[in-house]
C-alpha cells in the first residue's frame, strides 16, 4: 500500500513539474528555442525526432500571427524574417521526410524549374496575410532589399550539408547584430565550406559567395576585404594587403540533407 501511495506520489509531482516548466513558456518563441536546442547537433538536425514534435508546427502558426512590418525596431522584423525561414525550411523537411535532400522537393526540367517556380525556393508555400510566397521572396523583397546586410547569408539554413550551420537559438532583435557576427565566423571559419590558402592565396569559397556576389561587393576584390574581416588575423592581413594577387575559387555545393548523424 505505502509503495502504491509513493509512486502515485511520485507520478504527480512529475506532472506538476512538468506542468511548472509548460506554466515558464510563455509563447511559441520559446517553444522554439527549446526546439532548435533540443533538436540541433553543433548546426546540423536530428530530423527524424524533430519531425515527431508538434512544437515547431505549433511556432510555424504563430508567426502567420505577427506582422512583420509593424515590428520595430527594424532589427526585431529582420530577426523575424530569418526565423520564418529557418522554421519553415525545418518543417518544409518535416512535411516530407525522409528524404535526401531539399532539391527532391523540385519540380520542373533543369534550368527552366526558375522560370516557373518549380524550385521548392521558388514555390509559394508560406503564408504572408492573404497571399502566399515562397523562401526566396523572404530572402530578396523582405530581408535583402530591405537591409542590405550581407551577413544574413551566414544565418539563413536551407536544410543543406553546405549551408551555414543552425543556431541553437532563435535570432532576437536586441542582438542580432552579435549573432550574425559569430554565424559569419562559424561559416567562414569551417575550413569543410570555405578554406583560404594563403601560401598560394587562393581562396575557395562556398557556392553561397557565388549565388550572391554582387551583394558582398562591387567585384571579387571586395567581397575578399569584406569577408576578411571574420577570418584569423593571418589570412586577413593578407587579403587586405595583397587584395589583388588573391584567387577565388567556388566550391561544389553539396545539398544532401543537414542531418545529424
Amino acid at each position: 500500500m505505502r509503495l502504491k501511495l509513493l509512486f502515485s506520489f511520485l507520478i504527480i509531482a512529475l506532472l506538476l513539474t512538468d506542468y511548472a516548466v509548460q506554466a515558464q513558456i510563455r509563447n511559441p518563441q520559446d517553444l522554439y528555442d527549446l526546439v532548435l536546442k533540443k533538436y540541433d547537433k553543433f548546426g546540423y538536425v536530428k530530423y527524424k525526432e524533430l519531425c515527431g514534435d508538434s512544437r515547431l508546427a505549433e511556432y510555424v502558426c504563430y508567426l502567420k500571427t505577427i506582422d512583420p512590418e509593424k515590428l520595430t525596431p527594424a532589427s526585431d522584423e529582420l530577426a523575424y524574417w530569418i526565423n520564418e525561414y529557418n522554421a519553415f525550411s525545418l518543417k518544409l523537411i518535416c512535411d516530407h521526410y525522409p528524404l535526401k535532400s531539399i532539391n527532391d522537393l523540385n519540380t520542373g526540367i533543369g534550368i527552366l524549374r526558375p522560370l516557373f517556380g518549380a524550385t521548392v525556393m521558388d514555390k509559394k508555400l508560406i503564408p504572408y496575410g492573404k497571399d502566399l510566397i515562397s523562401l526566396n521572396d523572404i530572402v530578396k523583397k523582405e530581408i535583402w532589399a530591405k537591409y542590405k546586410d550581407p551577413r544574413i547569408y551566414f544565418a539563413l539554413v536551407f536544410a543543406a550539408k553546405d549551408c551555414p550551420p543552425l543556431r541553437d537559438e532563435q535570432y532576437e532583435g536586441d542582438k542580432i547584430s552579435m549573432q550574425l557576427n559569430e554565424q559569419a565566423r562559424l561559416f567562414l571559419n569551417d575550413t569543410t565550406k570555405n578554406y583560404f590558402d594563403v601560401k598560394n592565396r587562393i581562396a575557395y569559397l562556398s557556392s553561397i559567395f557565388q549565388w550572391h556576389e554582387n551583394d558582398f561587393g562591387k567585384n571579387r576584390e571586395e567581397m575578399l576585404i569584406y569577408i576578411s574581416r571574420f577570418l584569423p588575423k593571418n589570412i586577413s592581413s593578407d587579403i587586405i594587403s595583397f587584395t589583388k594577387k588573391w584567387d577565388v575559387v567556388y566550391k561544389d555545393f553539396n545539398w544532401s540533407l543537414n542531418e545529424a548523424n
